[in-house]
């Protein structure tokens, strides 16, 4: 008995085909395939497609398992190696991912946070993003672009200690360069100031950042991560600016163009930030591979800001990426960013 040749099995859409065939076929009364004269033939027949069918949509689902970044394991990689660097031993541990994370963490002191705000014109947004600042942060600037609305005054009547400080020069970089001249913690994490970043998820960036890393970046494609705010152009556009910086440094970001990152602020002086735009968070992230700095990403969710309209302009701001990208690829690095990561190994430690 042989399978007629339209039966034959080549991809998973035809095997789909063919078992649909096959019950079509027994509904109408027919013989199964032709050749097949007793039941006992047809239901191994039958068994056989089904068991190929299974087989197949069981490989997809776990090839498709394989591919998702697993977060939590990176993170506890990078912790272990970190502690075993250290002298910590991640062998001296065989319990399991709870007393790494507790060792890496007692490596260190316990450090002081600085927010930092760029804003403005955002005097109906500050109040979606400053309360929800949680008590652990010690510093909270708020680096006014010469705003004409009542920016200044909503945010010290929603945080009686904030600091505000006056943007130096034009432009998101600018003002980020301003508050981070200005930041006093040995943290720095970067928010903004429309409600598009979570301040909810600023521990998370901290618990990355004391676990090992030097530097820390959202990423909006990670698993847990997201967007409510990236229509199909800019989403196309970050995912171009993925692939190249991939392909030019190496690098194994998910995401680039998002503004929700943290650090030591002990790594600035290696950054050597210059950027006056929102490429500024490209050229952050770039350099930080270039030192050979352990960086982290962790997902986020970028929300819609709540009022008002953002300053960023596809096309220009687009263009000034990608001049940034091929700008960072033929520049070479400052001297003093050599010595980083022997300077970054001598944290106090209790």
């Amino acid at each position: 008995m042989a399978l007629a040749p339209k039966t034959r099995i080549r991809t998973p859409s035809g095997l789909r085909f063919s078992t649909r065939r096959l019950y079509s076929r027994r509904r109408e009364g027919r013989r199964p395939w032709p050749g097949s004269e007793t039941a006992a033939v047809f239901r191994i027949q039958e068994e056989l497609w089904l068991l190929g069918a299974c087989g197949v949509a069981v490989l997809r689902r776990r090839l498709a398992k394989d591919r998702e970044p697993d977060v939590s394991a990176t993170l506890v990689r990078r912790v272990g190696e970190t502690a075993g660097a250290r002298g910590g031993g991640q062998d001296e541990d065989p319990a399991g991912t709870a007393s790494i994370l507790s060792s890496a963490t007692s490596a260190r002191t316990t450090p002081t946070i600085s927010v930092v705000i760029p804003a403005l014109n955002e005097a109906a947004n500050l109040p979606y993003v400053i309360p929800r600042i949680d008590d652990s942060v010690d510093e909270v600037l708020l680096v006014d672009g010469y705003s004409t609305d009542q920016t200044i005054a909503t945010a010290r009547r929603l945080r009686s200690d904030i600091r505000v400080i006056e943007q130096e020069g034009h432009g998101k970089g600018a003002a980020l360069r301003t508050g981070f001249a200005a930041a006093n913690g040995d943290i720095i994490v970067m928010l903004d100031a429309d409600g598009s970043t979570d301040p909810a998820e600023i521990p998370v960036f901290v618990g990355a950042l004391r676990a090992g890393a030097d530097f820390v970046k959202g990423s909006r494609f990670l698993q847990g991560g997201g967007t409510s705010d990236m229509p199909w152009y800019r989403r196309l556009g970050n995912g171009g600016f993925v692939a190249l910086v991939r392909l030019l440094f190496a690098g194994r970001y998910s995401d680039l163009c998002y503004g929700y990152n943290a650090f030591w602020a002990e790594v600035l002086p290696t950054l050597d930030l210059d950027a006056d735009g929102f490429e500024i968070e490209t050229v952050m992230n770039i350099r930080a591979l270039k030192a050979g700095l352990n960086v982290a990403e962790v997902p986020s969710f970028e929300h819609k800001r709540r009022y008002g309209s953002s300053g960023l302009k596809t096309i220009r701001d687009g263009w000034r990426v990608l001049k940034a990208i091929f700008k960072e690829r033929f520049s070479r690095f400052p001297a003093h960013a050599e010595k980083l990561p022997a300077r970054v190994s001598t944290r106090k430690a209790t």
